[in-house]
């Protein structure tokens, strides 16, 4: 939830009579702050998200507008409203071109607009939803954290028309850095993902929290249709800063339609989740894909599940830990593969002859028939758990 670009355009077009004319496709950026900047050696002191404007009525013409527009976008300031009148005219065909290209949304304003009472207007905006921000993003951190409390953050959420009978999508990113995090800004790094990513849940919704906990950004969006969220995940994936390769993003999204209450439940057992697909290579995963590993996620005593692993496979363990044999993952493969030895034999790199051998030991082991579906089944699922458990 915050101020966004297309937000001040929509109300400054009537009222002040102000023009988009380049960069629409980065009208959705959040716009931190209003300043009035006439002297290129101050964008240096720019922190990013700032919506830029200029008169030129000091060194600042037509001539020198190009360069001035680069610094701006190096900055990643949110966009540029030229007040045309006596010092700048018109709107170079360069800047056009530039901002076009960066997607770096610029704008014309008369000049008998009064800047003061315009920068008045859109700045105390901006604080009144920063701070209205504030209070949803304390909010939903204290029905994830502590969900118990309910009568103190359920008013905060009713203030913003949200009520008990909500429903939600959580969604957790696991920013990972290919190549360490030595000499790495990771404060720095996780404020632009995060800023990266509010321009394209802007498009979508107006009312969401983003918020960083360890090395994790969690997302709270309003109920959506699962290939709203899968696009907008795809999108969020071509993360400028990593295009040469230095890091990657694993997404993990919850049931498509939570409670209020139930957001706790999920916000552990979608950083599990996070490592399961890093793990396995996947880039975007929902919860309902999953199987039987929602099992594993959703459950709070693991003790449970290590129990019931133990119970099921736990001598074949030991005989591996005893033996030097690989049995457990032999099995695994096995069941992975529906049984199919060509598969399992190339999949552990082992002749089928030697796999029908040792799946005859394991067989004995076990004191199981690996033909009957009841216990290909029980031991898949505590395998399954072994491997959950070891991430």
């Amino acid at each position: 939830m915050s101020v966004t670009l297309d937000r001040i355009y929509y109300t400054a077009m009537r009222k002040y009579k102000m023009k988009l004319v380049a960069g629409s496709g980065g009208i959705w950026g959040q716009v931190t702050w209003i300043h009035q900047v006439e002297d290129k050696d101050v964008i240096g002191f720019l922190k990013g998200g700032e919506l830029v404007v200029i008169t030129g009525i000091t060194n600042i013409g037509s001539e020198s507008l190009f360069d001035y527009t680069e610094q701006l976008i190096s900055k990643e300031a949110c966009g540029l409203i030229i007040n045309i009148g006596p010092y700048i005219k018109s709107v170079p065909a360069s800047v056009l071109k530039l901002a076009e290209e960066h997607q770096f949304p610029v704008f014309t304003l008369p000049w008998d607009v009064h800047l003061v009472e315009f920068n008045r207007e859109f700045c105390n905006e901006i604080m009144k939803t920063d701070q209205k921000s504030k209070n949803l993003c304390a909010a939903f951190r204290m029905a994830v954290f502590s969900p118990e409390k309910a009568e103190e953050y359920l008013p905060v959420l009713e203030d913003e028309g949200i009520g008990s009978d909500n429903r939600f999508c959580m969604v957790k990113c696991m920013p990972t850095l290919t190549e360490g995090e030595d000499g790495v800004d990771i404060t720095k790094l996780f404020y632009d993902i995060r800023t990266y990513f509010e321009r394209y849940v802007n498009k979508i919704f107006d009312k969401y929290v983003i918020f960083r906990k360890n090395h994790f950004l969690t997302m709270i969006l309003p109920a959506s249709e699962k290939s709203v969220i899968q696009n907008m995940l795809q999108e969020m994936l071509s993360f400028p800063k990593w295009q040469d390769g230095k890091g990657s993003l694993t997404f993990a999204v919850s049931d498509l339609s939570l409670e209020i209450k139930k957001l706790s439940q999920y916000y552990d057992a979608l950083t599990w989740m996070c490592r399961i697909e890093y793990k396995e290579q996947i880039d975007i995963g929902f919860m309902d894909e999953l199987g039987i590993a929602t099992l594993f996620l959703t459950t709070k005593d693991k003790k449970f599940l290590e129990q019931y692993k133990e119970r099921e496979i736990g001598t074949l363990e030991q005989y591996d830990a005893e033996n030097a044999t690989d049995y457990c993952n032999i099995l695994y493969a096995y069941l992975k593969c529906n049984g199919k030895m060509s598969d399992v034999a190339e999949l552990c790199y082992l002749h089928r002859n030697t796999i029908s051998y040792h799946l005859k030991k394991i067989s004995e082991i076990l004191q199981c028939d690996l033909y009957s579906t009841v216990d290909r089944t029980k031991y898949y699922l505590a395998l399954r758990i072994k491997e959950l458990l070891e991430i």
